[in-house]
C-alpha cells in the first residue's frame, strides 16, 4: 500500500525506511484491516520537532502519509485511522 501512496519509491527502500522509522521511536504506523483480514489502509505518523504549520507547540504528531485502498474508500476507514492517529499523539 506504501507504493500506491509513494509510487516514486522503490520496495526496498520504503521498507527500510518504516523500519528505520519505527526503531527511531517518533513514528508510528497502524493498518486497517476488515473482519476477514484484509488490509484496507494505512497511516504513517511522526513526532515532529520542527516547524508545523498551524501548530504553536512541540512536539507535535504529524500525519506523513494515509492510504485507503480504493474500493474501501467512502465507509470510514480514513476516519477511524485519524482517530487512532489521535489517541497516539
Amino acid at each position: 500500500m506504501g507504493l500506491a501512496l509513494w509510487p516514486h519509491c522503490k520496495k526496498k527502500e520504503l521498507e527500510k525506511e518504516f523500519c528505520a522509522e519505527l526503531k527511531s521511536g517518533k513514528h508510528e504506523h497502524f493498518l486497517a484491516q476488515n473482519k476477514d483480514g484484509e488490509y484496507l489502509g494505512f497511516i504513517n505518523l511522526s513526532l515532529r520537532s520542527d516547524y508545523v504549520q498551524g501548530s504553536s507547540s512541540r512536539p507535535v504528531g504529524y500525519v506523513e502519509g494515509i492510504f485507503v485502498t480504493p474500493k474501501s474508500r467512502k465507509q470510514g476507514v480514513a476516519k477511524e485511522l485519524i482517530k487512532q492517529a489521535e489517541r497516539w499523539a
